[in-house]
């Protein structure tokens, strides 16, 4: 049963919880990780998307015709901020294939814990669809601001964010600033240490998706 407030939603299926919590644990090796993540996207893409809006298709089955259903034009975008959101974007378009990808370029700076825009790269339309932002922690919630206040000024209407782990202060200045904007989250942690990291969280996400954590 997942979790709800206003605009927060926390995921709690079973399989999602177990999952993540071996995702977390420090003795997780590089491989097991990125398994771990994708699997966990894929469970938050099902709840992301269950709402997307149906057509109806006219089809022939083996047997006869019939009549399905397929996902209304235009199809959502998914959005990655680089560089972590890419380690839940390939599982996003396994549950669609044909979906168009943007990327976001913002990323905190680690002395000023604010976000530095770097890159912006959109599908033509966007402003049309769903557009669904990726990234696995919402921390000082700094990025996420950013990441959406970028699409809005490039004319995006319809914007889900989704992150893995996130941090309750993180989540309070994200709906201070889009109150309109949904998010879906695996946990609501604790807090944040005193250098901005989520707690207990799961540690940099690119460094141990990527295998570029220090020696």
């Amino acid at each position: 049963m997942n979790q709800e407030s206003k605009q927060l939603t926390i995921a709690a299926h079973p399989l999602l919880r177990h999952k993540l919590t071996r995702l977390r644990r420090r003795e997780t090796k590089t491989s097991e990780f990125r398994a771990l993540i994708h699997e966990v996207a894929l469970l938050l893409g099902y709840a992301a998307l269950e709402n997307l809006p149906l057509e109806k298709k006219a089809i022939n089955t083996p047997v006869g015709k019939g009549t399905g259903w397929r996902i209304a034009q235009p199809e959502p975008c998914f959005f990655s901020i680089l560089r972590s959101g890419e380690a839940m974007l390939q599982a996003f378009m396994q549950l669609i294939p044909s979906a168009h990808v943007g990327h976001i370029g913002t990323r905190r700076n680690e002395e000023t814990l604010k976000p530095e825009q770097y890159y912006f790269k959109a599908p033509a339309h966007m402003e049309n669809g769903p557009c669904i932002v990726l990234d696995p922690m919402l921390a000082t919630g700094g990025t996420a601001v950013e990441a959406v206040d970028i699409l809005k000024a490039n004319g995006a209407k319809d914007i889900r964010f989704v992150s893995i782990v996130c941090a309750p202060a993180g989540v309070q200045r994200f709906h201070q600033r889009h109150p309109d904007v949904p998010l879906l989250t695996a946990s609501l942690d604790e807090g944040l240490s005193d250098d901005g990291f989520i707690v207990p969280g799961m540690g940099d996400v690119g460094d141990r998706y990527f295998g570029t954590l220090p020696e």
